[in-house]
């Protein structure tokens, strides 16, 4: 299942902040945002809502790892949240646009 973010997908970080705003958008009008920005909780395993949370969570992650380019995928695939997915991606790639746009501005 696709969320309908870019065609194109993330791919090695070139297109992360129109990825990042696109994916985040999709998610957050799905009501899922908790899981991309921490505030979705991992409960006890052994608490009530546990495998409500868990099948959240591979739903969300799945959107997140379907909506990137095959290269990348194979990077953040061990992430074991959607969580810790988007965190991953965040520091991979929104540092070296930074830098990139830094450089643009110096030269």
């Amino acid at each position: 299942m696709r969320i309908g973010v870019e065609s194109e997908g993330l791919a090695y970080g070139s297109n992360y902040s129109a990825w990042s705003r696109s994916v985040r958008l999709a998610i957050t009008t799905r009501r899922m945002a908790g899981f991309i920005n921490g505030k979705n909780i991992v409960p006890a395993i052994n608490d009530s809502s546990y495998d409500a949370w868990d099948e959240d969570n591979f739903l969300v992650q799945s959107w997140l790892l379907n909506s990137m380019t095959k290269n990348v995928r194979v990077l953040f695939d061990h992430c074991p949240t959607a969580c810790v997915v988007w965190e991953a991606t965040r520091k991979t790639y929104a540092v070296t646009q930074n830098s990139s746009k830094l450089y643009q501005l110096r030269h």
